[in-house]
Formats: structure tokens, sequence, C-alpha cells
């Protein structure tokens, strides 16, 4: 089996680098860490030859997403094309979208790129925020688990996302409307579906 030089671009604070780790070493691959931007030459440097991008806070730019083409994949909690953006989950609630996973490539836009595998969720109202981030985040890895094979060996099929349809935020939306949750990420669901109303109105004004 052939061996790959891999490049994990990931927030230094993320909490399961070591599974995520441990997947891409599984197959003989090697795994080039990356918490900067601006990474073309050593991305050429040490040879990559694709991206696994999570929690990465950057976003990548010409040339390297021409070079790159199709190599370039990102985990995302939400079920896109709804829940582009910051803290997907919470809006996934407040705009009463589906909720889930995706794996997809990288473009220049904010988790605009085509879809390759998904996983779609749903929970309970007695569920908290915290409580859905975090079967949201392990969900998201166990997809990545299960089809880094076909990542690595170019075998998927990718769909274009529909960019006029499906929601996005950005970071100062979310700041702008959680400080109204007093219990912050140990919200239950029921008080941001009951709630959502506010937040919308919140988020409309100037």
């Amino acid at each position: 089996m052939k061996t790959y030089n891999v490049a994990l671009c990931i927030h230094p604070k993320v909490e399961q680098l070591e599974f995520v780790k441990k997947i891409i070493t599984s197959f003989g691959d090697r795994i080039f860490l990356y918490h900067k931007d601006n990474l073309l030459k050593e991305f050429e440097k040490n040879q990559i030859n694709f991206v696994v991008s999570y929690g990465y806070k950057f976003l990548f730019r010409e040339p390297l997403l021409s070079i790159y083409q199709n190599k370039l994949f990102n985990l995302h909690p939400s079920y896109l094309p709804y829940g582009r953006g910051y803290f997907p989950n919470f809006w996934s609630f407040i705009r009463d979208t589906p909720k889930g996973v995706t794996i997809h490539n990288i473009n220049k836009g904010v988790d605009t790129g085509n879809i390759i595998f998904q996983k779609e969720h749903l929970f309970n109202d007695d569920q908290t925020l915290k409580d859905t981030y975090y079967i949201l985040q392990n969900s998201m890895l166990e997809l990545f688990r299960e089809k880094y094979r076909y990542l690595r060996n170019g075998t998927f099929v990718s769909i274009k996302q529909n960019l006029y349809s499906g929601t996005s935020h950005k970071e100062k939306d979310f700041f702008r409307v959680f400080p109204i949750f007093k219990n912050e990420f140990n919200t239950k669901i029921k008080e941001l579906i009951e709630r959502k109303n506010e937040v919308l109105e919140l988020l409309e004004k100037k």
C-alpha cells in the first residue's frame, strides 16, 4: 500500500488530535502538523499529497487551492449546506435546519466546497448544547475513520453545494446573541427552540 504525506491543519487546542492522528497513521501515512497560515512553501517542501483540515482557523488561498484541487478535505460539524461558518449546531436549532456532520472539499469560500460524505442526526429537547456539540464531534470523527480510505485514494464522488441555499453565520453573530442564555453551553435544546424568535430579532438589530 502506498504511503502518503498528509498535512493535518488543525486548531492547536483541538481535543481529539490523537484520535485523528491514529486514523491517518493506521494506513502507514505520514503526518505533518500545521497550525499557522500561508503553508504552500511548507507543503511543497514536505511533498504533501493531500490535506485534512479539522478546526483550522485560516482560509486556504490561491495558488494552493488550485495546486491541491480535490485534495483539500475539511471536517465540519453541520449538515451542509446548512450551518456554514461558526458554531453550526447552535444555529441549527435557532434556524430549525437539519443537524449532522459533513466531510467536504475546501474552496475559496467558508464551508462552500463540494460535499463528499455526510451523516444526519436527531436530538431530543432535554439534551444540552454541550451534549449536541460532543455528539457531533464524535460522529464527525467516526465518519472520518470510516471514510478515510476513500479520501486518501480519491475514490469518492462529490456533490456541488447550492450556494443560494442553506445557512451561514459568522463568529460575531454567535457572540452577539449567545449571552442571553445564562446557562451558556448547558442550555437545553428546549430553551434554544423556545427563544429562537428572540435570537433572530436580536440578530436583525443594528
